[in-house]
């Protein structure tokens, strides 16, 4: 249920609302407004979260619309969580509160932002396409609001940390008569620490070293059974997986690798967009080969603890689901800049000139010298065609999603800092 709190900006428009609704989360929204352009506009803030949603009028058609279009740029988080987080507002109406004292900071720092002026024009008119119908231009709005008015202010960490804290991909256990449960464990059920899940690592250093121990051992019976050949591999698999399992995993709290799948999706979608999607050093071949080697470790990894019974095998298709969908945003994001294509082409006009001529890029997608993930991206983007067959309604997934794409690259900057080893 969205509570949607106010202040004295919009007492005269709606009123003196009382709420005795408890918050949720992702549905506390702070109410303000704004005029840009001699536009009026209404700024949602998620208070928790900083998510942002800006609508033209009061409405909760408008807010969904404007929601659905940003919950495209949830790419890390898996789908089970994007879904829980847009249910948490879109099923019930608005519940309005008047507050004068909400306050968050981020809507202050929003709120700033517009006010300068510049920047939200300049960022606006990058990101300007007249083919986008009136909820896609809102949904850009939002995005460089929520991106760009403050650059400390990481919502996509506290988005993903706070969707794996609410809504946890649990695992479950296959049943022990199970066929590709077909590897003994050589080293101890991460069970035998059950009881310490989610504690406090700093008061569980005994118990963290123990834990780390054991994790050493499953990281080596994987490569005696792994599935993918690590002998031409650029990466450091080895130093990669024990950085997952010891470093990222036992940060704050003890989790397992079975614990969340949330956890290795965050990991990986941070491995691929902060690490190597903006490291200019690594040349552009080189940097695809680790981003397909990455995701391919990682899918064949919860393969192999499917193998061993700690999950489902269906709980490791949907790490390779989210493997397979990182490996199409890397590769439509990398395309505006590929050297296939030269310089003056971008991936809008690349997207229109598909749609304009498919019997076209069929001939070039056949064609033996067009490399592989040329050859994806055309034919995932002629499916759409063909599915939709309207070039707006076309435009809306294949524009938008690579806009927001953009927009949360730039915003990212060169944070390489982060999560892995490198």
């Amino acid at each position: 249920m969205p509570l949607i709190q106010y202040g004295q900006d919009l007492y005269e428009e709606l009123g003196d609302n009382t709420s005795t609704a408890q918050a949720t989360p992702f549905s506390n929204w702070q109410l303000t407004k704004f005029t840009f352009n001699s536009k009026k506009y209404y700024l949602f803030v998620e208070i928790d979260t900083g998510l942002v949603v800006v609508t033209q009028k009061i409405d909760k058609s408008e807010f969904d619309d404007v929601l659905i279009g940003l919950s495209h740029a949830w790419d890390y988080i898996v789908q089970n969580q994007r879904i829980d987080i847009a249910n948490a507002n879109l099923e019930t109406e608005f519940t309005f509160a008047h507050n004068d004292l909400v306050n968050s900071e981020v809507t202050a720092k929003i709120q700033n932002y517009i006010e300068e002026g510049s920047q939200l024009k300049q960022k606006l008119t990058l990101y300007h396409d007249d083919e986008l119908n009136y909820a896609e231009k809102l949904t850009v709005m939002s995005l460089i609001l929520m991106t760009f008015s403050d650059p400390s202010n990481d919502v996509v960490e506290k988005i993903a940390e706070k969707a794996n804290e609410v809504f946890p991909v649990k695992t479950q256990r296959p049943k022990s008569n199970t066929k590709y449960w077909d590897l003994r464990m050589q080293f101890e059920d991460p069970d035998h620490w059950k009881q310490y899940e989610y504690q406090d690592i700093s008061d569980n250093a005994k118990i963290s070293n123990e834990i780390k121990q054991n994790n050493e051992k499953l990281v080596d019976q994987y490569f005696k059974y792994a599935q993918v050949d690590y002998r031409r591999y650029l990466i450091d698999h080895k130093r990669q997986l024990l950085d997952f399992v010891n470093s990222y995993l036992l940060n704050n709290e003890l989790r397992f690798v079975n614990s969340n799948l949330g956890d290795v999706a965050y990991y990986i979608w941070w491995g691929v967009n902060r690490v190597y999607q903006v490291d200019d050093k690594i040349p552009k071949k080189k940097k695809d080969l680790m981003v397909d080697q990455l995701l391919d470790m990682f899918s064949d990894f919860y393969l192999f603890l499917s193998r061993v019974g700690l999950i489902r095998q269906a709980d490791a298709k949907k790490i390779k689901q989210f493997c397979e969908e990182q490996h199409e945003w890397y590769f439509y994001s990398e395309l505006e800049n590929d050297e296939y294509f030269g310089d003056d082409i971008g991936f809008e006009e690349f997207a229109h000139d598909i749609m304009d001529n498919p019997d076209k890029f069929r001939k070039i997608a056949q064609a033996k010298e067009t490399p592989p993930e040329v050859v994806k991206i055309i034919t995932d983007m002629l499916d759409l065609v063909d599915m939709m067959p309207k070039r707006s309604i076309c435009l809306m997934w294949i524009g938008v999603t690579c806009m927001i794409f953009t927009i949360l690259k730039q915003a990212s900057g060169m944070k390489i800092n982060g999560i892995l080893t490198q």
